[in-house]
């Protein structure tokens, strides 16, 4: 899958999956935009269709620049339904984080 930084991170006013258009021209300079054609990021992308390619990861590329992002969630908890109250949420507050933390 793919998606843009506006569409991982989300970016007030930006839902474009473009690089350089109209709706950027006004955010980033002319040098900037420059960069952001597909042969700065086609490498990135090859690397992903590689049979060693990493799972369960997030390639960011752009501009010819390359960095790895973590978005991540615990395990948590399952609550029955006759469980699913505020308090029961609190109650399990420490064994949602705890699955973060003895696991990684």
């Amino acid at each position: 899958m793919t998606t843009s930084s506006s569409g991982l991170y989300g970016n007030f006013g930006q839902t474009n999956y473009r690089a350089a258009t109209r709706t950027t021209e006004d955010i980033m300079s002319q040098e900037v935009l420059n960069t952001l054609v597909p042969e700065a990021v086609t490498a990135g992308a090859i690397v992903l269709c590689h049979e060693n390619a990493p799972n369960r990861s997030i390639l960011c590329a752009g501009g010819g620049g390359f960095s790895s992002s973590k978005i991540f969630e615990t395990e948590g908890v399952w609550l029955l339904l006759n469980k699913c109250t505020p308090e029961d949420v609190i109650a399990n507050w420490e064994a949602m984080k705890s699955y973060l933390l003895s696991r990684h």
